[in-house]
């Protein structure tokens, strides 16, 4: 809406300039603002229907240059009969002052304004599909690695050093072959707790230092 209405306002003011047609123009230029807007909704819903963006680059531009054309051909004859059917625009007027005028001669002259215009559009949505593109895959990088990074601690949390484990288990066994139950059952008891808490923890992202 901004963009339609801020090319139909740029659009008015150099008419107004140049040909001083404040009111005539007025209604001219309400039909381009909703002819551009329904037009370019449309054009952008048979972009995501025919899924252009998800294809190889040059198909792309290839499918592109096709809609652009079609689309501007249409949108054309569409916008010059709406507005001779609801008399905003008169062609007779025109053959008067104008004798040799044809209708496609009018057709071809209000399409190529039409062409630029819808290439502009068409050359921005593209740039901001592939900004917003480029942003989504870079968040989905920096998700992956956060997941990664995630799941690299939930795995060395998971898991102790085997030569912690048999360093306990030695001294344990030491111990008992030392006839220290006292100790060794204390060991035992440590040693399982600290095995506990480790495997309680390992599916939590942030363990506290108590």
């Amino acid at each position: 809406m901004l963009g339609w209405g801020g090319y139909v306002l740029i659009t008015y003011c150099f008419n107004n300039i140049i040909y001083r047609d404040f009111i005539d123009f007025a209604i001219k230029a309400l039909y381009i603002f909703l002819f551009g807007l329904s037009f370019s909704h449309l054009f952008k819903a048979t972009i995501d229907k025919l899924g252009i963006f998800n294809k190889r680059f040059i198909y792309q531009i290839a499918y592109l240059s096709v809609l652009i054309v079609l689309f501007s051909a249409v949108g054309t004859y569409v916008w010059m009969l709406a507005l001779i059917e609801t008399n905003v625009w008169s062609i007779e007027e025109l053959k008067k002052t104008q004798p040799d005028l044809f209708f496609y001669q009018v057709y071809v002259y209000n399409l190529f304004p039409i062409l630029l215009t819808l290439s502009g559009w068409v050359l921005i949505y593209f740039l901001v599909h592939y900004v917003e593109d480029i942003r989504k895959q870079e968040q989905e990088k920096a998700v992956c690695k956060y997941q990664m990074l995630e799941l690299e601690a939930k795995a060395l949390r998971a898991q102790m050093n085997p030569h912690f484990i048999y360093n306990c288990m030695t001294s344990i066994k030491a111990l008992i072959q030392n006839d220290e139950k006292a100790r060794s059952i204390e060991y035992l008891t440590a040693f399982s707790k600290l095995i506990r808490v480790l495997f309680q923890n390992s599916d939590k992202r942030q363990i506290s230092l108590h």
